[in-house]
């Protein structure tokens, strides 16, 4: 039994130590590393890799493994460390979300009671103070004030443009009821409506800019040239044209609808039997009247144009409204969004009340 005991290697006390002190020296050093923000396993030197299965050989002074409780103890370590840290930083994001929220609500005047938000807000409408911008922290005026003019040269052209040929369309088709050149116009205008403005944009584009070269595929003006009339011009034909077919296609119909409805009145036959002649009958009695429902028509439509010009900027690049609307809508920058919602509403508003005064106008005995 002595022998059999002799027999059986025993390590020697200095190494039994420096087994201890190994583990020790890997502990300090680990611990050292991540106080120093350097705790990924990767990051431990390779001769004191502790994260590892074993503790280094050469670390211990013997061939054989370190002991068990050795063992993936830096993993411990390691795992303790990145807890306490990871709690240490959303504690610190919880206190800093706190103190913005607060910051915010009371910049943004959220901690009053709604009816004073409300006469703030109405107070701020009325003097064209819309707040800033989320983006770039310019005030909303400004910002809606650069790019009215483009969108007012756009539809302006648009709707003069659509007014211009939907009126004598309207009264050839009247006029000409049952013949050719009214199926043509009729099949024309059935297209017209039914086509979406943003496909007849990319049409346009298409065929007229890209294939032919004949218009430029968006923008207001050539880069890096001087705006003149006839570039301005060039950039505008393929927009109004995309805005000003739909509502050509539209009113020429609602126009002809109600010529037909006119020109079958007695008062008209009147004139005719008087002697009075075609186009004073037309453009002198028949029109007037006429134009009464067609006003009422147009004038609805004003919001429908400010759509159209939405998806017809964006499309052509055009710097108005229309595309300031959609990267504001992208960016959530909603003190922009409810900015233009109020402008197109009091658009519609006041395009209503001129509706009234033209009624008056072409009928006297309409009163305001």
């Amino acid at each position: 039994m002595g022998a059999s005991r002799s027999a059986v290697p025993t390590r020697p006390q200095g190494q039994q130590q420096d087994v201890h002190g190994g583990g020790a020296m890997a502990q300090f050093v680990l611990a050292q590393r991540l106080e120093l923000g350097r705790g990924d396993a990767e990051l431990v030197d390779p001769e004191v890799r502790v994260v590892s299965e074993t503790v280094r050989p050469e670390r211990i002074g013997h061939d054989a493994p370190a002991p068990a409780p050795f063992r993936h103890q830096g993993l411990r370590i390691v795992r303790a460390a990145k807890r306490d840290q990871h709690a240490d930083v959303v504690r610190r994001k919880i206190v800093m979300a706190a103190q913005a929220r607060h910051t915010l609500v009371t910049a943004l005047g959220l901690d009053q009671p709604l009816p004073v938000q409300y006469a703030k807000w109405l107070w701020g409408t009325l003097q064209l103070n819309f707040g800033v911008t989320y983006t770039d922290g310019q005030p909303v005026s400004t910002v809606i004030g650069d790019r009215v003019p483009a969108t007012l040269e756009l539809l302006g052209i648009s709707f003069l443009v659509a007014l211009a040929l939907a009126i004598p369309l309207g009264i050839l088709a009247a006029v000409r009821q049952y013949s050719i050149v009214d199926y043509l116009l009729t099949v024309l205008s059935y297209i017209g409506i039914s086509m979406p403005i943003f496909w007849l944009a990319e049409v346009l584009i298409l065929v007229l800019a890209i294939q032919h070269g004949w218009f430029p595929t968006g923008g207001r003006q050539t880069t890096g040239a001087p705006m003149t009339l006839w570039d301005s011009v060039h950039h505008l034909v393929l927009p109004v044209t995309a805005i000003s077919l739909v509502f050509i296609a539209a009113w020429s119909r609602y126009l002809r609808s109600s010529m037909l409805d006119v020109l079958r009145q007695d008062y008209l036959r009147t004139a005719r039997a008087k002697g009075l002649g075609t186009s004073g009958i037309l453009f002198k009695h028949a029109l007037k009247n006429a134009l009464i429902p067609f006003v009422t028509v147009v004038s609805l439509d004003v919001g429908t144009i400010f759509g159209g010009a939405v998806v017809t900027e964006s499309i052509f690049a055009w710097p108005g409204l229309g595309s300031l609307f959609i990267n504001s809508l992208t960016a959530r920058d909603y003190p922009v969004l409810m900015a233009m919602m109020v402008l197109s509403a009091a658009t519609i508003v006041l395009c209503n009340l001129a509706a009234d005064v033209i009624y008056a106008l072409l009928d006297p005995r309409i009163q305001l």
